[in-house]
């Protein structure tokens, strides 16, 4: 099937009326618009609302935006990327890749927004050396220990004000309640720093050759065992400083080596949040369609369940759109955008 026949498809199973469709297309449908609110929402946070802050004032940041504590909630480890001449087509790209990279069509645990990272932009860290130094990756670590120190104190206190029947004010984002909204202990152990010094305008297909150096911040508590650079070894190309917790690599092994602890700790704790109870929190099963699939039983979830693979043997649906057509526009205008802007300087 060509890709204008399986649009076609596509949109023409959306428009069927909902008694015209099967149980296994309702439950198509539903997973599908899923993925796709799921890869928005990453998407704004990555790209567009991404969260900037400072080291010349490490010790005394400002308050994180709530929306920006929630958003941290649920990711598996900071990323941060220094400020570079083109950050907005750096972003978009590193965005498209990561994200690719780390999904799976129809099956990935994408509730209360869980994701592989979330991006941090440091704005005064100089990027200008191709190895950062032990200093730099000295400060990373304690900006990164700071900022988690006050997410945990921002959730105790949305804790208590849930408790308290009070709601959590977010512009952008949903607090679920203390057991959906968690802050993950490999976010508090391992960090990434993106070289943006070596990006040379590579796009989402290339750009897994950009390097990145691996941090091991030391805080492990909560972790199922220590984290070693081991696994990846052969495929490490230095360390930084004494101890070898900094390591240099490229974004392709950063990625499957997080995705590796991902699974690792889910092994040992099971996720968390946990995707069946996220899913029973977030279900409307007063909802129609609810009541059309399931009858009097509960449905029963996460939407990582829910589609067939035999008879949907290829990743269709508003996730797959979004991702095949909108972010590849919007990576596509960035380039775009990138080229005028040489050309007017160089005019």
């Amino acid at each position: 099937m060509d890709r204008r026949q399986q649009d076609c498809q596509t949109t023409r199973q959306y428009w069927k009326p909902d008694d015209e469709c099967t149980k296994d297309e309702i439950l198509w449908m539903w997973r599908t618009v899923d993925e796709y609110r799921h890869r928005n929402t990453i998407h704004s946070f990555g790209v567009t609302w991404y969260f900037a802050t400072s080291i010349k004032e490490i010790n005394h940041l400002p308050k994180m935006e709530t929306h920006d504590v929630l958003d941290a909630c649920n990711k598996s480890v900071p990323i941060y990327i220094p400020r570079h001449p083109h950050e907005s087509l750096l972003r978009q790209v590193l965005h498209n890749y990561i994200y690719r990279r780390w999904f799976r069509p129809y099956r990935s645990e994408i509730g209360c927004e869980r994701f592989i990272c979330k991006f941090i932009i440091p704005d005064d860290l100089q990027d200008d050396e191709t190895s950062p130094s032990q200093a730099t990756v000295s400060t990373l670590v304690s900006l990164n220990d700071n900022i988690c120190t006050q997410i945990k104190k921002k959730c105790a206190l949305f804790e208590k004000q849930h408790a308290l029947g009070e709601t959590v004010e977010a512009t952008r984002c949903r607090y679920y309640g203390p057991e959906f909204s968690i802050l993950q202990p490999l976010f508090e152990a391992l960090l990434v720093l993106v070289c943006s010094c070596d990006y040379h305008d590579e796009d989402s297909k290339t750009v897994g050759r950009l390097p990145v150096i691996l941090v091991r911040t030391g805080k492990e508590g909560g972790l199922s065992a220590p984290i070693t650079f081991e696994p990846i070894a052969d495929k490490i190309d230095g360390y930084i400083g004494e101890g070898r917790r900094a390591t240099k690599t490229t974004l392709e092994t950063a990625v499957d080596f997080i995705t590796s602890l991902e699974a690792r700790e889910a092994a040992a704790f099971g996720l968390r949040p946990d995707p069946v109870a996220a899913w029973l929190l977030l279900m409307n099963t007063s909802s129609p369609i609810v009541k059309e699939i399931a009858g009097d039983e509960l449905l029963r979830g996460p939407s990582s369940k829910f589609v067939n693979t035999e008879k949907y043997p290829e990743w269709t649906g508003q996730g797959e759109m979004w991702d095949y057509r909108m972010v590849s526009i919007l990576e596509r205008r960035e380039f775009n955008r990138v080229k005028e802007a040489r050309s007017f300087l160089q005019y």
